[in-house]
């Protein structure tokens, strides 16, 4: 924080100034941060619209692990997307789908493991 001259104001709250330093650190690369993806199953039911309902979710997602369609079941999506997508996704297929969509949430966590070694 010292090298970002950030100081803390007893006027704003505290979740409110993580967030601010959060977002200069981020800024600045100095401390690599990324939020933590979540991985989702999405299942839309056979209809008419399903390809372009396909497009637009799949430009709210990070990533795709399995992209898959049944002649009878409709299509079946596994991804990774940013937790800030989880609302935007669910209101679209809910819009568009008239609920009949489902959306699961298959796991909240980093991905990716570093190794570390020590010498």
């Amino acid at each position: 924080m010292n090298e970002l001259h950030f100081s803390v104001k007893a006027s704003q709250s505290a979740k409110r100034q993580a967030l601010d330093v959060i977002k200069q650190i981020q800024a600045s690369n100095s401390i690599p941060i990324e939020r933590v993806q979540m991985r989702l199953r999405i299942g839309i039911p056979k209809s008419k619209e399903i390809k372009q309902v396909r497009e637009n979710v799949i430009k709210l997602v990070s990533s795709v692990e399995e992209d898959s369609w049944s002649n009878s079941l409709g299509y079946e999506l596994i991804c990774l997307i940013d937790p800030g997508q989880y609302k935007p996704i669910n209101e679209l297929l809910q819009a568009e789908c008239k609920g009949q969509a489902e959306v699961t949430v298959l796991s909240i966590s980093d991905s990716r493991e570093e190794e570390s070694s020590f010498i």
